[in-house]
């Protein structure tokens, strides 16, 4: 895999972490942010690249600020 691949699938598991910490399905989080269901599974599968902004769609969505949404446990 190459670093875009690695990037984009420690971006899906933050993404999955962060969701089920909050005990959120796909379709909860699919009606905060407006994205699809599949796309997001898409995305936590880490198959596809997300622009920035719905990186702070997202940590939005979580409650919590970009930074700490891209503050990745070790």
């Amino acid at each position: 895999m190459d670093r875009q691949g690695d990037a984009l699938h420690l971006l899906g598991r933050r993404i999955t972490q962060l969701r089920e910490q909050r005990q959120m399905t796909l379709d909860t989080l699919a009606a905060r942010t407006g994205l699809d269901p599949s796309e997001l599974t898409a995305i936590e599968a880490g198959q596809i690249d997300i622009p920035i902004t719905t990186i702070f769609l997202l940590a939005k969505s979580f409650g919590i600020t970009a930074d700490q949404f891209l503050d990745f446990p070790p």
